[in-house]
This record gives structure tokens, C-alpha cells and sequence, in this order.
């Protein structure tokens, strides 16, 4: 969608920040009322006491993976360097800090260089099958039936902006959530543009709805995901109970970026401009 990826960093961070807080207060206050749901057992606890030099050493190194992680979303927001150079700067500062810090073994360096091109290839199968049907769509006039489609509705654009989330939501049950965002983008968001939304607004509610989509039973792929590294004795049923508060504050907070949309913006606007 040509859309600034500092930009949408920036316009994620209030949402997300909003997100946490939620789901902090949430699991804190149900904690509260059932504590069997997060029971503290003491006898099994592992307490370390550090020494001050410890100490020392656990805020230095943990100062330095901050600045590491700032230095890299740093460069991708001031557009001092692209996504990929701004990965390749992280990948060359993390072997040098693991150089420095006497952790770095070429059998982990290994590993995950093999680890890195599964998921790469995997990725590229996924993009490209995702290129084809773009550009299927394109040629197709999909994009085109899609918006005549939309302006024939005779609705608010606020309901179509609405329609196409629900679109999304439901497309999230049963299709990987990279393989939507290829698919729904390049359809979406010129129409919404064309209604006068933000891009970077309604890119940012993609991404929310997405977020929520994987997590909604019966086919979230967030919820296998949990599945697989969850005790044995922690079924499916209980996973899909369990899950539904988070799906409803998520759902809050996609429901209150609609309605305030400064709430993407505001950031972005403010460090880089309107």
C-alpha cells in the first residue's frame, strides 16, 4: 500500500500501549477475585539472591539489548535506513553484543542461520502465491467490482469501513493472518482512502483485526500455537474459554480506534508530521 513503515510503528504504539494496559488490568483483577487462576507456590519458587556486581551486570546487559531495540526501530521511524537495513543493522548489532558478552557459539550461530532460511522460504512461498493472487485480482478488476460494490451499498462510510473488518475477522478463522494482510490490503485500503480515511488509520485496524482474528475459535492459529507449548493436561475447550475475555478487550480497543482514530494518529502526526 506505499504506506510509511515508520508511520505505522508510530501509529501502532498508542493502540498496542492501550492493549497492554487492559489485559494487565484484567489478568491482575481476575487474579484478585480467583486467585487459583495464578496460584504462588513458595515452597516451589526459585529465589536467587545477587550480589551487587550481579546486579550491575543484569542492568548493563539488559541496557544494552534496549538500545539495540531502539537503535533498530529508531533508524526504520526517522527513515534513516529501510525495514531490511534496519533488520540487518540488528542482526550484526546482536552477534556483536554476543561477541562482547562471551555468549556467542558458532553451533547457535549455525542454528539459527538454518532456523532463519526455513522461515524466509516459507515466507517467499507465501508471498509469492499472495503476489499471483494480487495481481489475479488486478488483472481481474476485482479491486474495481469491489469498490462499485461498495459504492452501490448506498451506506455511511463508516459501515463499509465496518463491513471490511468484519471481511477480515472472519477470513482470520480459517486463513494464515500474513496471507490476509497480501490479500485484503491492496483491496481495501485504496477504497477506504477513497472515502477519505487515513491509510495509516485504517492499516493500523487491519492489523488489530487480525490480531483478534487469530485468537477466535474454532480455527485461531494463535490458539494451537498456545496449545503446543501449554501443559499436557491443558485442552482445546479449556484454551477457547479462557481466551474469550481477550478477545472482547481487543475488540474494545479496535472498536475505540474507530471511533477515535486520533488514538492511531495523534503520534505519528505529532513526530513526523501530518
Amino acid at each position: 500500500t506505499q504506506n510509511s513503515i515508520g508511520r505505522m510503528f508510530l501509529g501502532a504504539m498508542v493502540p498496542a500501549l492501550l492493549m497492554i494496559l487492559l489485559l494487565i488490568t484484567y489478568v491482575i483483577i481476575s487474579c484478585k477475585i480467583n486467585p487459583q487462576k495464578a496460584p504462588l507456590d513458595l515452597e516451589q519458587a526459585d529465589y536467587v539472591e545477587h550480589t551487587p556486581k550481579q546486579k550491575f551486570r543484569i542492568l548493563r546487559d539488559g541496557l544494552f539489548s534496549i538500545l539495540l531495540i531502539v537503535t533498530v526501530l529508531g533508524s526504520i521511524i526517522t527513515g534513516i535506513a529501510t525495514p531490511t537495513e534496519s533488520g540487518a543493522i540488528g542482526v550484526v548489532g546482536a552477534i556483536l553484543l554476543a561477541i562482547v558478552f562471551k555468549r556467542f557459539k558458532m553451533e547457535m550461530f549455525r542454528s539459527a542461520g538454518f532456523q532463519t532460511a526455513t522461515l524466509v522460504s516459507v515466507a517467499m512461498w507465501v508471498i509469492f502465491g499472495a503476489s499471483v493472487f494480487s495481481n489475479f485480482h488486478l488483472l481481474m478488476g476485482v479491486q474495481s467490482m469491489v469498490a462499485n460494490f461498495a459504492d452501490g451499498l448506498d451506506l455511511p462510510p463508516i459501515m463499509i469501513i465496518i463491513m471490511f473488518q468484519i471481511i477480515m475477522l472472519l477470513l482470520g478463522f480459517i486463513i494464515d493472518e500474513f496471507i490476509i494482510v497480501l490479500m485484503c490490503a491492496p483491496l481495501f485500503t485504496p477504497i477506504a482512502v477513497s472515502l477519505g480515511y487515513d491509510p495509516i488509520w485504517f492499516g493500523i485496524l487491519m492489523i488489530i483485526n487480525i490480531l483478534i482474528a487469530v485468537q477466535t475459535p474454532p480455527y485461531g492459529f494463535a490458539l494451537f500455537y498456545l496449545k503446543g507449548i501449554a501443559p499436557p493436561d491443558v485442552g482445546m475447550g479449556e484454551i477457547y474459554k479462557s481466551v474469550t475475555p481477550f478477545i472482547l478487550l481487543n475488540l474494545c480497543v479496535l472498536i475505540l480506534c474507530m471511533i477515535f482514530p486520533e488514538i492511531v494518529l495523534w503520534l505519528p502526526n505529532k513526530v513526523m508530521g501530518g
